[in-house]
């Protein structure tokens, strides 16, 4: 009962999922996660089992237990081997059996209303497939319970005995007419050997199963009507020509029995095939002391009942039984009393049962087999991190908000320049540029992460890399704005910090920051508690962060620098496609700047609503293009945003040249605080002010 609890509320969790991302699969994924972790466990009970048994039975020969002690061991074993199939079909029905009712109960009706989906008829064509349940799809005890012992009389295993049926039979249904019969449920043309969907739910043109696979076709098509049943059909037909095809598909029938017969017969398989039959009764008159496979050739006379006894009585005492009680009940068993056509049929459509549920199972098994149900927490975590883990609860007390997948995601690289000549520099004043780092740049930037949703991808002695991540759950998307945000107020307390810094005659930090954003998830790695993310956005990022010194020279010279820009880029030829040694296209001037990707900031248009203010800011050289806005930041507060828009110049060395380029444009996210109080009055209302940074 527990574990029908336990099923129903792990379902609801995922049909609720399902309805929330619109995707069906996730219900088949959760469902067939349960089956997967139920076949496991049956079966490493059983494997428990044997290894306690097998310890036993070591213990006792060590120890020297008395010989009463070891037989009981020994027989114990020996009655566990034979019937391990038995147990585990016993084991495996008791908790399919649990899951079919709940199938068929509150989860089908749950399914009903919230997917408009019912799959509760397939779902029990699932859970009754005998070779599913089967730990082999031609494990004998499961053949001889549901089907038959595949008829052999070669010496062969169940495996090659129905292959070489299969191809046998096969070969004979190419010449079995089925195009204008219309009782045919499937047919060749009607089917789909590639499923292209994850699992077939009631599809059943996503199994690849053809109109031979029907035991409901081979009655169509193997059963003729008798002349008295005949006479009475023809007597209800309104007119000659469905007099004559009623006939004609008569006819048709008796012909495909006769050449079904005829098969057999040339294969001298109806003696096996009467022997098969006759071991499924014969193995119960026994209760199962003898296996099928000895039961099976003792009738077919394979074996001369001289070895049978000798094989009978050399298991001794384990048999619990005298070897001639043995063969009586076996002799007392009767033919199967059937003529050659019926027991063709019979076993015609056994054998077509079987194969189109093994069919079945053997699709049940690819998908159950891509499904890896996490136990480590290593497991857990890592495919957590990479969006491939699905999680479904079935603990109501369990049941966390979920931020769904990684649809997106923002790299920061903070870059300081000139680390090494500051390093020295503290060090010829005796003081630990470890300790001076982490006080004016480190550990400012850890007390911000928490305000924006950011945190530490990799952290080098002259550079920082942050993340923020962008979850398809989230109410809102505010990744590219809160990220320039970030950088803005890492800049401002770097400012703050280096003016204490001058008057205490220290080395000052100069930073450059890009900032990139991909519509993806990144992937991650772990080594060992440590979380190492993988984006082609860090690289990115790197290029935005970085100032060229062939630039920086030249421009911070030139009569057309403006000082209040701390981002500049240029294009290397004048087409925008020529490359240098490194593989760019532009030179990027960047002094405690924060440079915006093109993508970035057509993200932020889609965040947030941005204001476009055409304006010259005092100090400024000319009139320029600014995107105003606000945001919430992670706390909820209420950030100013400001990012100028600037054109991209033909890079050359002499300022005449240096024109500009049509449709070109790159993105700087304002930090400085004169700027920004300048531009904030263009975006305010008259008597309002917005929220700044914490000191």
């Amino acid at each position: 009962v527990k574990f029908q609890k336990a099923y129903v509320r792990t379902m609801e969790s995922a049909i609720y999922q399902a309805k929330n991302e619109d995707d069906a699969q996730l219900v088949w994924l959760a469902r067939l996660a349960i089956w997967a972790h139920t076949f496991d466990c049956i079966d490493q009970h059983l494997r428990d089992k044997v290894e306690h048994l097998k310890r036993l039975s070591i213990r006792g020969a060590q120890k020297r237990h008395n010989e009463a002690k070891m037989v009981a061991v020994q027989a114990e074993s020996a009655w566990f081997t034979r019937h391990h199939e038995r147990l585990r079909d016993y084991l495996l029905g008791l908790l399919l059996q649990q899951i079919s009712t709940a199938e068929w109960g509150k989860v089908s009706k749950l399914s009903d209303a919230i997917l408009d989906v019912m799959e509760r008829d397939f779902i029990k064509v699932i859970l009754d497939n005998p070779v599913l349940k089967a730990n082999k799809p031609d494990d004998s005890w499961m053949l001889v319970q549901s089907y038959m012992l595949p008829p052999n009389i070669h010496g062969l295993s169940n495996r090659q005995s129905i292959a070489l049926i299969n191809q046998c039979l096969t070969s004979m249904f190419t010449n079995i007419e089925v195009a204008d019969d219309q009782s045919i449920l499937l047919k060749p043309d009607d089917l789909s050997s590639d499923a292209p969907a994850f699992f077939p739910l009631l599809e059943k043109g996503f199994i690849d199963l053809s109109w031979q696979d029907m035991a409901e076709n081979i009655t169509a098509l193997f059963s003729p009507k008798g002349k008295a049943e005949m006479y009475g059909i023809l007597r209800s037909l309104g007119n000659d020509e469905e007099k004559k095809r009623s006939q004609h598909e008569n006819n048709m029938r008796l012909a495909s029995q006769r050449l079904l017969l005829d098969t057999l017969k040339k294969e001298d398989l109806l003696p096996a095939i009467k022997a098969s039959f006759k071991a499924i009764a014969g193995y119960q008159a026994i209760s199962g002391v003898l296996t099928h496979r000895q039961v099976y050739e003792y009738y077919l006379g394979a074996i001369p009942q001289r070895a049978i006894r000798n094989k009978i009585n050399s298991m001794g005492k384990v048999l619990g039984t005298k070897p001639d009680d043995l063969f009586k009940a076996l002799d007392q068993v009767v033919d199967p009393d059937e003529s050659g056509d019926s027991l063709a049929f019979r076993f015609l459509n056994t054998f077509v049962r079987y194969r189109h549920d093994l069919k079945t199972a053997l699709l049940m098994r690819k998908h159950l087999l891509r499904i890896h149900v996490l136990a480590g927490d290593d497991d857990h975590r890592l495919s957590q991190a990479n969006s491939v883990l699905y999680y479904f609860s079935s603990d109501e007390e369990d049941e966390d908000e979920d931020q769904g997948t990684i649809v997106g995601h923002v790299i920061i690289k903070a870059d300081v320049r000139g680390s090494v000549g500051i390093t020295q520099k503290l060090c010829d004043k005796g003081l630990n540029p470890a300790t001076h780092f982490s006080r004016t740049f480190f550990d400012p930037i850890s007390d911000l992460l928490d305000n924006y949703g950011a945190e530490k991808v990799f952290v080098e002695g002259d550079a920082i890399i942050l993340s923020l991540m962008e979850y398809s759950n989230e109410k809102e998307h505010m990744a590219v704005a809160r990220a320039c945000g970030l950088s803005r107020d890492i800049l401002r307390i770097v400012e703050s910090n280096n003016e204490e810094n001058k008057r205490n005659q220290l080395p000052v930090l100069e930073l450059g920051i890009g900032v990139v954003y991909l519509t993806e998830a990144p992937a991650f790695l772990f080594d060992g508690d440590h979380k190492i993310t993988i984006s082609p956005a860090i690289g990115r990022s790197d290029r935005l962060s970085s100032c060229s010194k062939v630039v920086r020279p030249i421009l911070e010279k030139a009569a057309d620098h403006d000082p209040l820009r701390h981002n500049d880029v240029f294009a290397i030829s004048e087409d925008g496609q020529s490359k240098n040694d490194k593989g760019e296209v532009h030179l990027r001037y960047n002094v405690d700047g924060i440079d915006l990707d093109p993508p970035a900031f057509m993200k932020l248009t889609k965040e947030i609503s941005l204001k476009p203010v055409d304006i010259r800011l005092f100090g400024g050289k000319e009139k320029e293009r600014y995107h105003l806005g606000r945001f919430k930041d992670n706390k909820g507060y209420l950030r100013f945003i400001a990012v100028r828009q600037g054109r991209v110049r033909l890079w050359n060395t002499a300022q005449a040249k240096r024109k500009v380029l049509p449709k070109a444009y790159y993105f700087e996210v304002v930090a400085d605080q004169n700027r920004l109080s300048e531009l904030e009055s263009q975006l305010m209302p008259v008597g309002t002010k917005a929220v700044g940074i914490k000191r």
